[in-house]
């Protein structure tokens, strides 16, 4: 898995948040840290949401386990969400399906 993305810190509606990743036993997920001195409304979220499920959809089209995650609120917000299987699939496979899930992503996330 590359990880030389790290934190991505981006101003959303002139607000500070920074995108990351996590992976939570088979399922890898892109979450947000929301600046709590200033936080994102949740009409802005919501906003942020749709933007974010077409990009993660475009970027692992083949994935039949994907999807947005519940609208929440809070410090650290779960945005989009991939599952995978360790024991059927091939580990190297997940491995490198992550790398492009990230790249594509932060790619698209970076010309905003």
């Amino acid at each position: 898995m590359n990880l030389e993305h790290g934190w991505l810190r981006k101003e959303l509606f002139q607000k500070p948040v920074h995108f990351y990743w996590e992976f939570n036993y088979e399922q890898l997920f892109l979450k947000l840290a929301i600046d709590q001195t200033n936080p994102l409304t949740k009409e802005e979220l919501t906003h942020l949401r749709n933007e974010i499920t077409q990009i993660c959809r475009d970027a692992s089209e083949k994935r039949k386990k994907q999807g947005p995650t519940r609208n929440t609120n809070g410090a650290f917000v779960s945005l989009y969400k991939w599952e995978f299987d360790f024991v059927k699939e091939d580990f190297a496979d997940i491995m490198k399906e992550t790398d492009h899930i990230i790249d594509v992503v932060y790619g698209e996330i970076g010309k905003w």
